[in-house]
Order: C-alpha cells, then sequence, then structure tokens
C-alpha cells in the first residue's frame, strides 16, 4: 500500500465517507429507487441533499489532508482509491432492481 493510501486508509474522512455513503444507500433503498434511477432520481428527499453535501465535505477534507502531507494526489487517484470501497457498499445494499 502506497503511503498516501495508508494516510486515507487510517483517516477519519474515509471512514466517514463510507458510513454515509451507506447511509446514503439505505435512503434510495429506503425511496424505492433502482440502480438506474440513481442517473436521474425520481426525487430528492432533504437526506439524500444532506448526505451527499457532507460527502463531498469530507472527500474534499480528505484530499486536502492527503496533498497537505505532500503527496501528490489528484481527485481522479482518490477516486480509483475509494471507488472499489463504494462498490462493496452497493453490493451489501442492493436496491430495487437487484444491483
Amino acid at each position: 500500500m502506497t503511503p498516501w493510501k495508508r494516510l486515507a486508509s487510517d483517516s477519519i474522512e474515509k471512514q466517514r465517507i463510507l458510513n454515509l455513503y451507506f447511509e446514503l444507500r439505505e435512503e434510495f433503498k429506503r425511496l424505492g429507487f433502482s440502480e438506474e434511477d440513481l442517473v436521474k432520481p425520481p426525487t430528492y428527499s432533504q437526506k439524500m441533499f444532506q448526505l451527499q453535501s457532507i460527502i463531498g465535505l469530507n472527500y474534499n477534507s480528505l484530499l486536502k489532508k492527503i496533498n497537505d502531507y505532500g503527496f501528490e494526489v489528484s481527485s481522479k487517484d482518490l477516486d480509483e482509491y475509494i471507488q472499489p470501497q463504494l462498490l462493496k457498499i452497493n453490493h451489501i445494499t442492493p436496491l430495487n432492481d437487484g444491483d
């Protein structure tokens, strides 16, 4: 594991992102969304807006922290690191169409 990924792995921001994303998936399930609905949601709840906003703040904070430690990490690099973890959450929180 690269040093910046180790830093990210141990960060509170990454844990918050994963916890909030899980909560967002649960909100999608509660609203009866399918994976296709996520492309253009039929409705937006206040909770969805709040969770997306807080996820974004934690993501930006994590990226800044990593770069403040002297690592040159782009948002693309961070996306590639976090995306597999989000996909695991998708797997354990399938939406209405079973995805």
